[in-house]
């Protein structure tokens, strides 16, 4: 994706769009969007992972539908200043669900000096259970 810069958003301008979604436990079908979010996760078969949500949103949904499937799982999201020292840990997974938009470069700036990405080879099982399989 890719938006000249004259497009960009700012982060007060973010905040103020985000604002006017429904993302919570409340909203049905969110919650099963973000379930099947989940199921990806639980198929990768990494037993106990750490997993962190990147940019969880205010009310971080998807981490806690991974933590109610016993997950540890951590929310970030710096537009929310949410899980600020989240970034100096390190997880065996990392989900961006509907952040990808978001960002005005390919590498989010909460990520380009931070540990919490650690970038490896993934198996061919892991990217057949990533690839896009959801409604």
């Amino acid at each position: 994706m890719f938006v000249p810069p004259e497009f960009w958003l700012d982060e007060n301008d973010e905040r103020a769009r985000y604002a006017h979604h429904d993302n919570s436990l409340a909203n049905e079908g969110y919650v099963k969007f973000l379930g099947q979010v989940a199921d990806v996760v639980a198929g990768l078969g990494a037993g106990q992972p750490r997993v962190l949500d990147f940019g969880s949103g205010e009310k971080a949904v998807l981490a806690e539908i991974l933590r109610q499937r016993g997950f540890d799982c951590v929310a970030y999201d710096p537009l929310c200043s949410k899980g600020q020292a989240a970034l100096r840990d390190r997880y065996d997974i990392v989900v961006l669900c509907e952040v990808i938009e978001h960002c005005a470069t390919c590498a989010p700036r909460s990520c380009r000096s931070s540990n919490a990405l650690a970038l490896a080879g993934a198996s061919s099982s892991a990217r057949n259970a990533i690839r896009p399989r959801l409604a």
